[in-house]
């Protein structure tokens, strides 16, 4: 009987001490307290005001770009149309002007190339133009030939004077108007040598002052220049492109075509003195393409009183 109690007694011990131990102890101990959520670290939203030009944003930082991309603007000069009608001759020949509306009339100059000249009366498809200096001159024009601005259809009509007939105007005798004409044709002869004078020295820029032609051989064969400069133009055609910029040698002969139109056939002379002669061209034969050593050249007076000559001087390939 007394080893049960005793049995049973320490069974309630026991039980006792397991119920004593098994709850948590706080005595001496640190709470750590651990999330399970990571730390993150927080940037503020940066919100732009909209604006009428699109941007874009990098971070904090709001750069604007446009939309529109950067565009060249090439101008286009076209004159403005004026109550007074006028014409640019945009032709490469000359555009011969005479004092009537007619082709029987007397030729008195050239109309200058790309120059502005206004426009005072018209007949049929002839038209009056102010030449300047109290002047004026009939020119033959159709649309495609001239560029008009302003309304020309608007010049008043002008009576045509007298058609010149043997009883109004003489036949070319020997009076004050041969004295004119030789007088011209002196000009344009000193032109010419002058001309060619200057080329021989070297002297483009006073050369092209004396030059009436075309420069559209000259640019197509030196598009790195600058199409305006003529001196510069004039100076490769002569040291590269193959001109033969030489002096003359003789005019074997002149006829004065009009006041305003003189032609001469010429010769020119090797540095030597010799005649110059060009040889067949690009392998062909003399029975095919003949030598030659006389060339022909035509000067003009332009509506300002200058005498220029109409072409340049022989190609040698």
């Amino acid at each position: 009987m007394m080893k049960k109690y005793i049995l049973f007694s320490l069974l309630i011990g026991i039980i006792a001490l397991s119920a004593c131990t098994s709850g948590p102890s706080t005595v001496g101990t640190a709470i750590t307290t651990t999330s399970s959520l990571p730390t993150q670290q927080t940037s503020p939203t940066f919100t732009p005001e909209p604006t009428a030009e699109p941007y874009l944003t990098v971070g904090a930082t709001t750069t604007t770009t446009s939309s529109l991309p950067t565009q060249q603007i090439s101008l286009t000069l076209t004159p403005e149309p004026t109550a007074e009608p006028y014409l640019i001759n945009v032709e490469d020949a000359p555009v011969y002007v005479r004092n009537g509306p007619g082709f029987e009339f007397n030729v008195i100059c050239v109309l200058e190339s790309q120059k502005k000249h206004l426009v005072i009366g018209k007949h049929v498809d002839w038209w009056l133009v102010d030449l300047g200096d109290h002047q004026s001159g009939w020119v033959y024009a159709l649309a495609e030939d001239l560029l008009f601005f302003g309304n020309a259809n608007a010049v008043p009509d002008q009576v045509s004077p007298p058609k010149p007939t043997s009883e109004i105007i003489p036949t070319f005798t020997p009076t004050d108007q041969t004295e004119t004409a030789s007088e011209g044709l002196e000009k344009a002869r000193n032109a010419l040598t002058t001309f060619f004078e200057l080329l021989h020295q070297h002297k483009y820029e006073e050369a092209a002052e004396l030059y009436g032609g075309d420069y559209q051989v000259l640019q197509g064969w030196n598009p790195s220049l600058d199409p305006q400069d003529y001196g510069a133009l004039l100076a490769n055609g002569c040291e590269i492109n193959g001109l033969q910029c030489l002096r003359v040698k003789r005019i074997v002969d002149e006829k004065v075509i009009s006041v305003a139109e003189y032609h001469f056939t010429v010769e020119f002379m090797n540095q030597d003195g010799s005649l110059f002669v060009r040889g067949p061209c690009c392998g062909a034969s003399a029975t095919d393409h003949p030598p030659e050593s006389q060339f022909a050249y035509t000067v003009i007076k332009n509506c300002a009183g200058e005498f220029l000559v109409r072409e340049l001087p022989v190609y040698v390939p």
